[in-house]
């Protein structure tokens, strides 16, 4: 299968054009970031979805999630790729992988409404990682408040008390994933759904990846899903960590973007490392991203309140 190969230093990003245009792995030196190898080509690296998943059930729309792509445009440092329209759906995605440096990968997804109706639908990113790694997320008040809502929704690591779910510091909940599978009680098996503060890191063999994305509230993300969720697979070696956006109704013809940025850095050696030691490095990711944000700031076609672009695309 065809590969594009994105370097900058020490990283290496391999993307499939012919496999939904996904993004298959990220080196970081010879650490993978990605569940990769191990997996089915169907399910590795991350993909785009719409959502809510129950606007397609399962399996996700072919044409989207593993059909072939267009390579529209193609850089050392850079890939546009465009899929086939989805028959059932009536939408078409772009993707933009942007190296920018050896330690910032800029994905921009946008969909096209090629249909006849309006479609409400929202942006959906699904990142499979190693197991037996930490997932960390500052999370809103729907989690915190209500134990009913901990137990249907809460990650569970042990199944013994409810004290080993998680370990939260200044707001932060750490969450540890279970390297062996495991099942999860409440309303979903092996799902946790989160209501995020626009970020999420995933913690393992002493790499901090870090998504950044635009926060959103409750109400502006799609019916049964949240900003941050999590899917611990139960046969195979993989974490899922999904990242939602705005949820709106897209008029014909018209085009709604969203924006992942993925941060990462290898920290010192360390047999363990307290969420409270994780926290500086992740603010430091964060501040640097709002520097960045700031200085782009003049070439985004997104506007922040609707998620819609005024540039599409055919």
């Amino acid at each position: 299968m065809e590969e594009v190969i994105l370097e900058n230093g020490k990283t290496k990003v391999r993307l499939l054009p012919a496999k939904g245009g996904r993004l298959d792995q990220l080196h970081y030196g010879e650490i993978p970031l990605l569940a990769g190898a191990e997996m089915d080509i169907d399910l590795s690296g991350a993909v785009w979805w719409p959502s809510p998943q129950s606007m397609w059930q399962w399996p996700p729309p072919e044409a989207i999630d593993k059909g072939a792509y267009e390579v529209i445009e193609q850089e050392e440092s850079q890939l546009v790729v465009q899929s086939a329209v989805s028959a059932p759906l009536g939408l078409r995605v772009r993707k933009t992988y942007e190296l920018q440096t050896e330690e910032h990968l800029r994905i921009q997804y946008q969909a096209y409404n090629a249909s006849q109706e309006t479609l409400a639908f929202g942006h959906w990113e699904v990142s499979r990682h190693p197991k037996g790694g930490r997932l960390l997320s500052a999370v809103g008040e729907a989690f915190e408040t209500s134990l009913e809502v901990k137990r249907k929704q809460s990650l569970y690591h042990k199944q013994s008390t409810e004290n080993t779910l998680y370990e939260k510091t200044e707001g932060v909940y750490d969450f540890k994933i279970a390297s062996t599978d495991l099942k999860l009680p409440g309303r979903t098996e092996n799902k946790l759904f989160l209501d995020g503060k626009g970020w999420v890191a995933y913690y393992d063999r002493h790499v901090l990846l870090v998504k950044v994305i635009q926060d959103q509230s409750k109400e502006k993300i799609a019916p049964e899903q949240a900003e941050i969720e999590v899917y611990v697979s139960p046969i195979l070696p993989m974490v899922e960590v999904e990242v939602h956006g705005n949820y709106q109704a897209v008029k014909p013809g018209n085009t709604t973007d969203f924006q992942v940025d993925w941060y990462w850095e290898i920290l010192p050696a360390q047999e363990q490392r307290s969420t409270k030691e994780l926290l500086p490095e992740i603010n430091k990711i964060l501040n640097k991203h709002e520097k960045i944000y700031k200085m782009d700031m003049g070439e985004y076609t997104l506007d922040g309140s609707t998620g819609l672009s005024a540039n599409t695309f055919p």
